[in-house]
């Protein structure tokens, strides 16, 4: 099957399930002629013993893309709903996902899917849990786990299996843009508290079936809070029976002097070509990936409850000396950042930003940034400011810009509790002949 074909599949069954789960909402509202008398409740709330509950919210979302030799406007609805069985808390149906269309027919450079359909149902289940030890989750929705899976399927999950919480699941693999009918995924996964403020999982996932082969993903992780403040994280991963990567993180605090600490490290151990899971980082990578070390370590220091200062710096290395190419950089970054929160006026916020970076070809480049937003009132924020990135890669265009300078401002505004309107507008310079980039997005949320 072709992406057009079944994308224009996906089309159906998106919008089939946004009309279906509408209706539920609008049936669960009092509605004259539905039996409803004279100061008797909604139909739908005098069907005892059980009682509904429903919440959600939709999105309205128009963005504008324009370069200086091309340009996109798409209109986007997101929708979110939730429909709960409240009486015994044991049933629950939930749903969302994304309607597009292209307003101005163009499938130029800003065009991720080159003009096709881009509706998206991303989850519809029924879930019925037991006493809050048991559930089990039936439809299109996502693996929740260490790495994470997209399919049409069924999740059993045990919340108390003597201490600890395990799952597994299995279905058909969701992708957007391909046709998947003889893909699947199946997967497990186990976490236990052996101590207190420790966590430990396990995960096992697999997707079937693709020209590249089958992916094998196993994947384990910690979790340790450290006295009051601190915490810590690793995740070790294997793909395919060899090591994948490893992420570390740790978070600390230096009493004596004030000082809060935070350093992370990650390491790709193999070099990373086609991959069948979208939801892994470097899925979208159209050629290899090689491996590398990527260090950070900051520490910021607060000066009563309305400064802070903090300093740091970031490392990222090619392992054994490889070639640097599209999304294979060596970089330094050393930067200092000056904070401050309600000075001078209630509800200011600023940051400045002095950053001095170091390529790989041993080029220094200094910069500065900074951004601000002020609190008008209890609905209204409006906030500015200005960013550089010695590198910048957008997934999606299959894009590497350097040397980019971004100006950004955005407004966000509460019109009515619960509907909220924001604009923002984006600026980018780089070293590309396309640039300057313009970008303008407006969304209206309401939430129910």
């Amino acid at each position: 099957m072709s992406r057009r074909g079944a994308a224009a599949g996906e089309e159906r069954h998106a919008r089939r399930a946004v009309a279906a789960l509408l209706a539920a909402v609008w049936l669960a509202q009092e509605r004259p002629g539905l039996g409803a008398g004279a100061g008797e409740a909604p139909w739908i709330d005098r069907l005892a013993p059980a009682q509904l509950d429903v919440d959600g919210s939709a999105t309205l979302r128009h963005t504008g893309e324009f370069g200086r030799d091309d340009s996109d406007q798409d209109l986007y609805e997101y929708y979110r709903l939730r429909l709960a069985e409240t009486r015994w808390r044991r049933l629950r149906v939930e749903s969302s996902g994304r309607l597009a269309q292209d307003l101005d027919g163009e499938s130029g450079f800003y065009d991720g899917y080159d003009g096709e359909n881009e509706d998206r149902l991303y989850t519809l289940t029924a879930a019925w849990a037991d006493q809050q030890r048991v559930e089990l989750k039936a439809g299109r929705q996502y693996s929740e786990g260490l790495e994470i899976a997209h399919f049409d399927g069924v999740r059993g999950r045990l919340l108390d299996l003597w201490g600890a919480e395990a799952d597994l699941f299995g279905g058909a693999y969701v992708s957007y843009d391909s046709d998947t009918s003889d893909n699947e995924v199946y997967g497990g996964r186990l976490a236990l508290s052996p101590w207190a403020g420790a966590t430990l999982e396990g995960e096992l996932l697999q997707i079937t079936d693709f020209p590249s082969g089958d992916d094998d993903y196993v994947t384990v992780a910690a979790h340790q809070r450290l006295g009051r403040t601190g915490y810590g994280y690793g995740q070790l991963g294997w793909l395919n029976g060899g090591l994948k990567d490893l992420n570390a993180r740790l978070r600390g605090e230096l009493a004596p002097l004030g000082l809060q600490l935070q350093g992370r490290y990650y390491r790709l151990f193999q070099a990373l070509e086609a991959l069948s899971n979208r939801f892994d980082p470097y899925y979208p990578l159209l050629g290899d990936y090689a491996e590398f070390h990527q260090y950070g370590l900051d520490a910021t220091r607060y000066f009563g409850e309305q400064v802070y200062l903090t300093v740091g710096a970031t490392r990222r290395d090619l392992v054994d000396d490889q070639e640097e190419s599209k999304a294979n950089r060596e970089f330094d970054r050393a930067y200092v950042n000056l904070g401050t929160e309600d000075l001078g006026w209630e509800g200011l916020a600023c940051l400045v930003d002095l950053s001095l970076w170091d390529s790989g070809d041993g080029e220094k480049t200094r910069s500065a940034g900074f951004e601000v937003s002020q609190l008008l009132s209890r609905r209204l924020k409006l906030g500015a400011g200005t960013s550089y990135a010695l590198y910048k890669y957008d997934f999606e265009r299959d894009l590497e810009q350097t040397d980019v300078r971004t100006i950004f401002a955005d407004l966000k505004w509460t019109l009515a509790a619960g509907t909220t309107l924001r604009l923002a507008y984006q600026y980018e310079e780089d070293e590309s002949e396309a640039a300057p980039y313009h970008t303008v997005d407006s969304r209206l949320t309401v939430q129910f």
